[in-house]
């Protein structure tokens, strides 16, 4: 949504230059620079949900370690070791 808002406001930011509009060249301006902020923030959504999803596999794979030490240790327990 963020992009289409850009786009969209820079055209009705021309438009509105070429037709000595002022308020419709302002409005594109409003429309492309809220555009730009929904499309940071939507760059800033998929990195945080990419970085908690890496986060998320490191403790998973920590975690399945734990369970192999813990197993192994069972077993040499038993074993007398």
């Amino acid at each position: 949504m963020g992009l289409k808002s850009q786009v969209t406001g820079r055209v009705k930011r021309a438009a509105g230059a070429l037709l000595g509009s002022e308020a419709s060249r302002r409005k594109g301006e409003q429309e492309e620079r809220s555009g730009a902020v929904r499309e940071r923030e939507r760059v800033r959504d998929e990195r945080a949900r990419a970085e908690k999803a890496e986060a998320d596999a490191r403790f998973e794979e920590r975690k399945a370690e734990r369970e192999e030490e813990s197993q192994a240790a069972r077993r040499r327990a038993r074993s007398g070791r």
